[in-house]
């Protein structure tokens, strides 16, 4: 949704999603852990990006951007497959607290010749969990035999994007 156009060479565009998160971390045998058996985490969320993208056309062959998303999550679920570690315990589901994460990229596009352009996008993404309910950890025959959670956590991820597009 384009909400401004400054030049003709410059506008700015509101945009809202919705998203999906999915991650399956295996963790296990390590060098600082070598007794350690191997087991899986699945952790999951939706999320709404909220953003604003300002762009700027430098040239014929050049168009400069900065894109900024704040990414609200919900729904976050973490599945521990505690069975992978020992067959006699029952695998655990819990929900996680919602937190808010943001994503910002700087595109560079660049039209080499009338029918292709080369894209270059960096970006960095902060992701936050909250921490989980406490979930009991229960025996095959259902018996609980200890509690646990899930503590908060944040990740920082960055990148860079390179492609290329081609019109007719």
């Amino acid at each position: 949704y384009e909400l401004v156009q400054f030049t003709p060479t410059s506008k700015i565009e509101g945009y809202i999603g919705l998203g999906y998160h999915f991650w399956r971390r295996g963790l296990g045998a390590s060098d600082s852990a070598p007794n350690m058996a191997d087991y899986t985490e699945d952790y999951s969320w939706s999320y709404v990006p909220v953003g604003v993208r300002l762009l700027n056309q430098l040239n014929d062959t050049l168009q400069l951007g900065i894109d900024f998303s704040v990414r609200p999550m919900f729904g976050g679920r973490i599945g521990i497959h505690l069975s992978d570690l020992n067959s006699k315990l029952q695998d655990v589901d819990a929900d996680l607290g919602s937190q808010v994460g943001f994503r910002a990229e700087v595109p560079l596009l660049a039209a080499l010749t009338p029918g292709f352009a080369v894209l270059f996008k960096p970006w960095y993404q902060f992701s936050a969990i909250g921490r989980s309910d406490t979930f009991e950890i229960r025996s095959e025959s259902g018996e609980v035999v200890s509690a646990g959670y899930e503590p908060d956590s944040r990740t920082h991820q960055f990148g860079a994007l390179i492609s290329g597009r081609f019109s007719l």
